[in-house]
């Protein structure tokens, strides 16, 4: 009988100032066989159509779990404050972030969603390692 394939793959995406990085790491400190990615398809394909490229890309692997990270409006506009980040359209990227990680979703990829706004990054950290473990039992 075939080995099913394991989940060992793990895409943090968002607008900018939403933790990936972060996250990331906490992330590795809870298991240190995870490859964890800050950006993946979701931040491809959504500048793809913002900035109107046409960057070509691998589709989405299917043993892997796509994190879409959100942050509140007004938490999102003190963390760029408090690093200078450049000011996008809040709306705009939000909106099309949501909108590729529905398509992820309806298409049945594995995936996850926080908001950075209302838990800690070691939380989220925690939760993506128990999903992954979970995965992996089945």
């Amino acid at each position: 009988m075939a080995q099913k394939m394991k989940y060992y793959t793990v895409f943090l995406d968002g607008i900018d100032k939403t933790g990936k990085d972060t996250i990331r790491q906490y992330i590795w400190r809870l298991n240190k066989s995870l490859n964890v990615f800050c950006r993946g398809y979701i931040s491809l394909e959504v500048y793809n159509r913002l900035y109107k490229r046409n960057v070509k890309y691998e589709l989405p692997y299917k043993n892997a779990l796509y994190v879409l990270l959100t942050v509140n409006h007004n938490d999102w506009t003190i963390r760029c404050e408090m690093t200078d980040e450049p000011v996008i359209d809040f709306l705009q990227h939000s909106t099309e972030f949501q909108t590729v990680f529905k398509q992820l979703k309806m298409h049945k990829y594995k995936t996850m969603s926080f908001n950075t706004s209302e838990m800690t990054p070691y939380q989220i950290a925690e939760k993506i390692v128990a999903y992954i473990d979970e995965l992996n039992k089945m």
